[in-house]
């Protein structure tokens, strides 16, 4: 688990990790008891994970967000922005996954460190 996966998961997709069984995220509405299992904390790398970059771009659609990446001196710049354009965040990454995980968790207003 990165500090940026862990920032995704909890930022942006609102899950948090189980208090006892530390090995999975669940949401943070769930209870301890009455839960499902949201994702395998070691497994769920979505800033290196095609599959759980789309969950996260999957999320951030359904939260009314609108998206654009484009590739700039070998960086990649992701873009997001609210559907009345209020809101516009860009972040750059070596990988799509990246651009997309750093720029996802400033818009929900989570802390990137540098």
């Amino acid at each position: 688990m990165t500090p940026l996966n862990q920032l995704v998961a909890t930022v942006v997709m609102k899950w948090k990790i189980h208090p006892r069984n530390t090995a999975h995220y669940m949401l943070a509405s769930d209870d301890e008891i009455g839960y499902l299992p949201t994702a395998w904390i070691s497994e769920w790398n979505p800033s290196t994970d095609l599959g759980a970059c789309a969950a996260v771009l999957e999320k951030i659609e359904n939260d009314k967000w609108s998206w654009f990446w484009r590739c700039e001196d070998g960086k990649y710049l992701f873009t997001m922005y609210t559907t009345d354009h209020m809101k516009c965040v860009s972040e750059f990454g070596s990988t799509k996954e990246l651009a997309l995980c750093r720029c996802a968790v400033r818009a929900y207003g989570g802390q990137l460190e540098d």
